[in-house]
């Protein structure tokens, strides 16, 4: 096992070789790229191998993937001789096209009787967003243009998000902040400006867009390792919410981000989110009410007892709750096709004992140490 000091060195060293790869291949030398792209692999390689820490070693092997990928896109440029072509903003079909790499443009069918519970996240939003797109004429300051979802996962978050923009007839860019720093190094900040300038290009009072971005932490958040890239997109995303907060009143974009650690967002990020909502775990009553929707569609075997369910899952996710009935229906499935021909008859009803087996046999996704920092970090910085 290599010392501290030595990963350290390594690291230093892969740092320096990155940005000089990267500064390279901005210049078009793609040959000299190549190659120091290649050192910088091999000595991520290295580090890969010595380190024990699960988290750093993805860190690693993500850079690995990130500067191959580029590597055999400059082979294929060096080859062919070709310059990098970047995308015309005139040329609506190309942009369209890039776009697609990185976001997923749509207009949500979700309903706000799809979400179960949740009535505070969902007032804020009325207050903070559909109020003002339907009556602008009452508010007489600016509203909140950016909005922070924090909470763990799979309690709601994307799903809010979904349905506020079917609500207000919004299209609805979902961005994956992995996918926008997937491009090679250099390209984040781009990425960044050219998805906020296709919202405002695309937006209008009566049509306005919301984008909306998964996991922000991994644009805003300080990382162990980086070369630049981060740090760029970062300021990047904070420019650009900038804009949009000095004249969001005709901008009619929304900036809502997610989170499951929002105590890895800077301050400076946070002073962007004038409202900030906790989507929290669904407590016994909204339990309930999640079994007798997920249920709802599913042939049942009387007597289910729905108070008991809610009361066996407590620390769950409503995707918790969802796979929990999901997999008692599969059960009466494999069963179904194992016992005879599965072209005649119907899988039996799903009875209350297939329920409590399938949450007997998963556990919550949620772990108790994040609920209690999650509420630490809420009563420090979740509200203003």
């Amino acid at each position: 096992m290599a010392s501290s000091s030595w990963r350290t060195e390594l690291e230093r060293t892969a740092i320096r070789k990155a940005h000089e790869a990267v500064s390279l291949d901005s210049q078009g030398d793609y040959k000299s790229a190549i190659k120091l792209y290649r050192e910088t692999i091999e000595i991520l390689m290295q580090l890969y191998t010595l380190t024990d820490n699960d988290n750093i070693k993805r860190v690693y092997l993500d850079r690995i993937r990130e500067y191959q990928k580029r590597v055999e896109k400059l082979d294929s440029l060096a080859k062919k001789k070709e310059e990098v072509v970047y995308v015309n903003k005139t040329d609506k079909k190309e942009d369209d096209k890039w776009l697609q790499d990185v976001v997923l443009i749509e207009k949500p069918s979700v309903k706000w009787d799809d979400i179960i519970d949740l009535d505070e996240a969902k007032k804020k939003l009325y207050v903070n967003v559909i109020f003002p797109t339907i009556r602008p004429d009452v508010y007489k300051l600016p509203w909140s243009t950016g909005i922070l979802f924090y909470g763990p996962p799979g309690c709601g978050k994307t799903l809010l998000a979904a349905a506020l923009a079917n609500s207000i007839k919004a299209t609805f860019y979902l961005v994956k902040a992995s996918s926008i720093l997937s491009k090679w190094l250099g390209e984040s900040e781009k990425n960044i400006a050219r998805l906020f300038e296709h919202a405002r290009k695309n937006s209008s009072p009566s049509e306005p867009a919301i984008i909306f971005i998964d996991e922000v932490e991994s644009i805003v958040g300080t990382h162990i390792y980086e070369t630049g890239g981060e740090a760029r997109a970062r300021l990047q995303l904070q420019q650009e919410m900038d804009g949009l907060l000095s004249k969001g009143r005709f901008e009619h974009v929304y900036v809502i981000a997610a989170t499951n650690n929002p105590w890895l967002l800077p301050d400076a990020f946070l002073r962007r989110f004038e409202e900030r909502i906790y989507v929290p775990p669904p407590d016994l009553r909204a339990r309930k009410r999640l079994f007798m929707y997920f249920t709802s569609k599913l042939s049942l075997k009387p007597p289910i007892y729905y108070d008991e369910l809610a009361r066996l899952t407590e620390g769950y996710s409503a995707h918790d709750i969802e796979n929990i009935c999901k997999d008692a229906f599969k059960m009466t499935i494999e069963e179904f096709f194992e016992q005879g021909d599965p072209m005649k008859g119907n899988p039996r009803p799903v009875t209350m004992d297939d329920l409590v087996k399938a949450i007997r046999n998963r556990g919550s996704s949620i772990s108790k140490e994040s609920l209690i920092k999650l509420e630490e970090w809420r009563k420090e910085k979740g509200s203003i």
